[in-house]
């Protein structure tokens, strides 16, 4: 890789591009599937990620859980009821409803979202950001607190608040789990836990446009 593009100034740019640009972009002009430039702009990153001499490849595939499967679980469960309680009171026609009104489509998205989405927007907010992007921000905690707030405003696509405010929440975790295991594979089964765990909840809705539509209108279910 040339020096001009590992300048700090032309990472700065290429960084604003990419996370704040193409997310922008797609604001403005949604397209009818998301899921195709999602797995363009992971294979570029992937590309450029083999390219780079330093990067060790095994973090691709390895999988390093640097939290215990118990700890996991209980998290897990913790959120599940207080999302549901939450939901129960603010939104109850929600609960559950992708469960109850197309258990075929759920179940489709439980096998598929995880694949299909998960693991290129790991690739790209976690892999590629920050071994790309370690020399902007050495200290871990402001790269992690950028991590999330990046992730989270990827997601104005959806044209709502609570997608926002949930996943800059979700990559604030991630961005930390990926810092102290520097394993996609751990971290998109982290990813993908908690989103399953959200769709079947009956949250899809606010991110229907990027899952749930796709896999419905690709399938026929």
């Amino acid at each position: 890789m040339s020096p001009l593009m590992t300048s700090r100034s032309y990472l700065l740019v290429e960084m604003i591009a990419i996370y704040v640009g193409v997310p922008a972009l797609v604001y403005l002009w949604p397209p009818q599937s998301l899921f195709p430039l999602l797995w363009v702009l992971a294979l570029i990153c992937s590309i450029m990620l083999l390219k780079e001499k330093d990067f060790k490849r095994e973090e691709l595939w390895v999988f390093n859980p640097v939290v215990s499967y118990q700890l996991l679980a209980i998290q897990a469960a913790i959120t599940f009821i207080l999302a549901a309680l939450l939901l129960s009171l603010l939104a109850p026609e929600l609960l559950f409803s992708l469960v109850k009104n197309d258990p075929l489509l759920w179940l489709a998205v439980m096998l598929l979202y995880p694949l299909l989405s998960v693991y290129p927007q790991e690739l790209i907010y976690r892999s590629f950001f920050f071994h790309r992007y370690r020399t902007l921000i050495p200290h871990p905690l402001l790269m992690a607190g950028l991590n999330a707030l990046l992730f989270g405003y990827m997601h104005i696509i959806f044209h709502n608040w609570i997608a926002l405010l949930l996943t800059t929440l979700g990559g604030l975790y991630f961005a930390i789990l990926y810092q102290r295991s520097h394993s996609l594979l751990f971290v998109s089964a982290v990813h993908a836990l908690y989103g399953n765990l959200l769709f079947t909840l009956g949250l899809g809705q606010y991110f229907y446009h990027g899952s749930i539509e796709t896999i419905a209108g690709t399938f026929r279910i």
